[in-house]
């Protein structure tokens, strides 16, 4: 199967499965009805010979709670073992679509501006290539909280963006087309280590320390990312916690690991204002990054990565679980004390 990851939109989704119309949709559901994403990534699908195609919006029972449950604890599994997701980047809001034509500017994608010596003995000229300033076109699905885990996940995907189509996979991304593009300009990626649950990593171990800098990384993009519901902060990402669990945990508490609480505790906010949730629902204790909305930075490097002498101790931390069938998602009450 072929799974989607597209935005909703502001209005959110008109077209979903419901306790009401559940049985009309198990017999039929007609295409001319459907938004045009949705519409969209049915033809690609057709396109690459699956038969099968994962929408949120259609495989979920969106007003039952225990059916909304059952599939946010497979949603790993989901984005993880599907053959392929189709990212639909380019598409603000369900009924837009994303395959159009694309909108090609005159301007370079990169300047080259000349060859120049840097060792004159040698007479060896070497080319520098420059990132164009100018802006890109907005990758709507990479402004969305819900949509990193689901490229993260994803073993490949086809990123349909509004000048490009890229395939990405678990090391590396190309642009279809042979354009240029830039690594750095993409999500991280999940360390070997996460792919492995059964082989134990030791801590402090080079590999150690790159699954927990990865998931500060992660935290610190899933950050800038913006949530439909604010309640969903952790929910988000849960998929994504589940994967490094297998390293880092298993004690998960509203975002921090029980075993490196210490560092993780060390999360601050990197813009001018420290926004607290503007939702009168309880979201996560104010320890926690999920507490507050906003941009943040994790974490610790260099020598400072694994603090020799501690300055306190932790007496108790807990949390308690919107959802004990979900480990990694929403809390609705936390402790944490410390002895200094």
């Amino acid at each position: 199967y072929i799974a989607l990851s597209y935005v909703w939109g502001p209005d959110g989704q008109p077209h979903r499965t419901t306790k009401a119309n559940l049985s009309d949709y198990m017999r039929r559901i007609r295409r001319a009805t459907l938004p045009r994403t949705i519409r969209d990534a049915i033809r690609v699908t057709r396109a690459l010979g699956a038969r099968y195609l994962w929408i949120d919006s259609l495989c979920i029972i969106q007003d039952s709670r225990r059916d909304v449950s059952r599939e946010l604890a497979r949603m790993r599994d989901v984005y993880r073992y599907a053959l392929l997701t189709i990212d639909a980047c380019s598409a603000a809001n369900v009924s837009e679509g994303f395959l159009k034509d694309q909108r090609l500017s005159l301007e370079p994608v990169a300047l080259l501006p000349f060859a120049y010596w840097t060792d004159l003995s040698s007479g060896e000229p070497e080319v520098h290539v420059t990132r164009n300033n100018k802006e890109t076109p907005t990758s709507h699905t990479e402004a969305r909280g819900w949509c990193l885990q689901e490229r993260m996940l994803s073993t490949r995907s086809l990123v349909f963006k509004a000048d490009a189509l890229h395939l990405r996979c678990h090391t590396e991304t190309r642009n279809v087309g042979g354009d240029l593009y830039e690594e750095t300009w993409d999500v991280p990626r999940l360390p070997d280590a996460t792919f492995h649950p059964k082989r134990r990593v030791a801590r402090g171990s080079d590999e150690w320390k790159e699954v927990l800098e990865t998931w500060w990384k992660v935290l610190h993009d899933y950050s800038t990312r913006a949530l439909s519901d604010s309640s969903d902060k952790l929910v988000a990402i849960a998929g994504l916690a589940e994967m490094f669990a297998s390293t880092l945990g298993p004690d998960y508490l509203a975002g921090l690991w029980h075993d490196t609480l210490f560092q993780d505790l060390l999360w601050r906010r990197t813009g001018r204002t420290m926004a607290r949730s503007t939702s009168n629902r309880y979201r996560a204790p104010s320890w926690s990054w999920a507490s507050v909305d906003g941009q943040t930075k994790h974490g610790m490097t260099g020598d400072r990565f694994e603090p020799a002498h501690g300055l306190a101790e932790v007496v108790e931390c807990a949390v308690k679980l919107h959802d004990k069938k979900l480990p990694f998602g929403q809390v609705v009450g936390g402790s944490l004390v410390l002895s200094a």
